[in-house]
């Protein structure tokens, strides 16, 4: 909900993290991502979301949903259910992410018209900003969340890879 609202519903957000494949075991091959797991919350009822994969060209934070800096990899609509965890996204075929690229994962959530659904995670230490753009809000780029109040939420999400883009399972 923006902030000032009372109402507990949600408003048209997209939620975003970064991972620089440049750098562990990633750095300098191609990846294959096949599957992606998301933490996320919902107190009403299933709602449809897409969880897409962009890689970042200019390698800093990401500017704003499909923004000039954003290409588009790959996603898909994601259902997020009545409750909090992490569900998973398969990619069949795996998505191909070039070598040493900034990769952004963003899920956009709807507007809610009878509670809040939002990207869920925890306040253990993060290698990545959580970002949310809210056009409803007044956010209309990408803005580390803790810089609107919420320091300590990080969004988590895990993206297994395979190190080529030949094959991948999740």
């Amino acid at each position: 909900a923006c902030a000032g609202t009372q109402d507990g519903l949600s408003r048209d957000n997209v939620f975003a993290i970064t991972m620089d494949l440049a750098t562990g075991d990633t750095a300098g091959t191609d990846v294959n991502i096949s599957c992606v797991t998301y933490g996320v919350s919902s107190d009403s009822q299933p709602i449809d979301a897409v969880l897409e994969l962009w890689q970042d060209t200019d390698g800093g934070a990401p500017s704003a949903p499909g923004g000039a800096d954003l290409v588009l990899l790959g996603g898909a609509t994601a259902t997020i259910y009545v409750g909090q965890g992490t569900q998973n996204m398969t990619f069949d075929p795996p998505i191909c992410v070039p070598a040493d690229s900034q990769l952004v994962v963003t899920l956009s959530i709807p507007a809610s018209t009878t509670g809040d659904t939002r990207a869920a995670g925890n306040t253990l230490p993060s290698t990545s900003a959580t970002y949310l753009a809210s056009t409803a809000c007044g956010i209309t780029t990408f803005t580390p969340t803790a810089d609107i109040g919420f320091p300590d939420n990080n969004w988590v999400v895990n993206v297994e890879t395979s190190l080529s883009c030949d094959s991948g399972s999740c």
